[in-house]
């Protein structure tokens, strides 16, 4: 120890102060939680912000499971649950009994504004067991000899049983004008997350909101686009009725057009029609109403920005396929790009509109206004919306129900076809085409 004489208040202190090694105040130990990195805060990060050694974890590089909770790189983890979390192994017991994709409250602060801001703040993460172990690494040997890093695995938890149902209060359900109060129970809201290293068709984000349509009550099947889940490598919920949230699972990618089909957590959806909660399948146009014209006159029922369930009568401006200069633009990153449909276009599209449907009077869903991801001309990502007529995600629709379980086959050309004048058509071919497909093209 060393002898010093402190002045404080006034009054001279004899103090013995301890030498310490400051390489045991270096950690030796860290944790790996999907894509998660955290290690104990370490003597430099502690003296720069004022903190003891044992506050907490050090978020030193954010992946999957924190991303969820919001906080930033550098966050310090203070405690998970009532639990503190002052080392790796404290850390890792706290969370080693915590089944996949179930939340659990998280107590940080936010180290790159500490010195501004010591708030402590609390938020909910979800856990992820599907992808990467819960491991615990440890530095063995002794300094100044040979040293090896050990993983402990931690294993997975079985699955917790069903928390009781919290439900939203249903009193919403009585706003709104008619085709709101009938397709409400039909309207679902979607959340959909990834890694950011494991986006195949996400944004760079690897996260997505959006909208879906309920085709199917009784297996809990979900008709959305592809901009709410573009991949089937992520998590994804789905807030049915505005009442509850359940997990969901990827059912199928449509490979040429912008739709996807998502099914809810088999049990949790049971729990909810025991629960009796409003849920109904949509009911959607077949025949000639299965597909649009323009001039005609529609109700769009959906969402706004803020989560709002509207409806307001619409005109469809046009229905046709995109080609030359309105064609769909090709990613620098190769993605999904929309091809071969007929989109529906609005004279008078909903300002703040998020999603949703166009119906008829009686809020039989005759397109899905869908939100379609591309790239403008300054190359920045942008998503516009427009609507996909029943007519093409119908039997796509028909087919899941009858076998959701078995592989869907999409047949295609394998070319992308553009959209040619009439008569220009007709010139160049020099006569040679048949009258009564010219007429039938002229009525339509």
């Amino acid at each position: 120890s060393v002898a010093m004489k402190v002045c404080r208040g006034g009054t001279d202190l004899d103090l013995q102060v301890p030498v310490a090694d400051l390489h045991a105040l270096i950690p030796r130990s860290f944790v790996e939680l999907g894509l998660d990195t955290l290690h104990a805060i370490g003597y430099h990060a502690a003296r720069r912000a004022h903190l003891p050694l044992d506050i907490g974890m050090y978020l030193a590089k954010v992946g999957y499971v924190f991303s969820s909770l919001g906080c930033g790189r550098a966050a310090l983890i203070a405690a998970v649950g009532k639990t503190p979390t002052p080392t790796p192994q404290a850390f890792v017991k706290a969370l080693a009994d915590i089944p996949h994709r179930q939340y659990f409250q998280v107590s940080w602060y936010e180290l790159a504004e500490f010195r501004r801001d010591r708030t402590l703040k609390t938020g909910f993460a979800k856990m992820s067991r599907a992808w990467f172990p819960l491991r615990l690494w440890s530095c063995q040997g002794s300094r100044g000899g040979p040293e090896r890093w050990v993983a402990e695995d931690f294993p997975v938890p079985p699955p917790a049983p069903p928390p009781p149902l919290a439900l939203a209060p249903p009193g919403s359900f009585t706003g709104g004008d008619q085709l709101v109060r009938k397709l409400r129970s039909s309207l679902v809201t979607i959340r959909f997350r990834t890694d950011r290293r494991l986006c195949t068709e996400a944004n760079y984000t690897g996260s997505a909101e959006g909208f879906g349509l309920l085709v199917d009550a009784d297996q809990g099947l979900v008709l959305t686009d592809r901009h709410s889940v573009p991949q089937s490598l992520g998590d994804v919920e789905v807030t049915l009725a505005g009442m509850a949230t359940v997990d969901a699972e990827v059912l199928f990618v449509h490979p040429l057009h912008n739709l996807a089909i998502v099914r809810c957590d088999t049990e949790a959806f049971k729990a909810l029609r025991k629960a009796k909660v409003p849920l109904l399948s949509a009911s959607l146009a077949k025949g000639q109403k299965a597909s649009l014209r323009g001039g005609e006159g529609v109700h769009f029922v959906g969402y706004d920005n803020q989560g709002n369930t509207f409806s307001v009568p619409v005109n469809v401006a046009a229905v046709y396929l995109p080609s030359g200069r309105d064609e769909f633009p090709l990613w620098d990153v190769p993605r999904f790009r929309e091809r071969n449909l007929e989109i529906v276009v609005l004279a008078d599209t909903p300002e703040d509109a998020r999603g949703g449907v166009l119906c008829d009077s009686s809020g039989t869903v005759r397109a899905l206004f869908a939100a379609f991801d591309m790239q403008d001309n300054e190359r920045q990502e942008t998503t516009e919306a427009y609507g996909i007529a029943a007519n093409v995600f119908g039997p796509l629709v028909e087919a899941v129900r009858l076998q959701p379980d078995a592989p869907l086959e999409v047949c295609s050309l394998d070319a992308e076809l553009t959209a040619i004048d009439v008569a220009t058509l007709a010139r160049g071919a020099n006569g040679l085409l048949p009258k009564a497909w010219l007429q039938a093209i002229g009525q339509r």
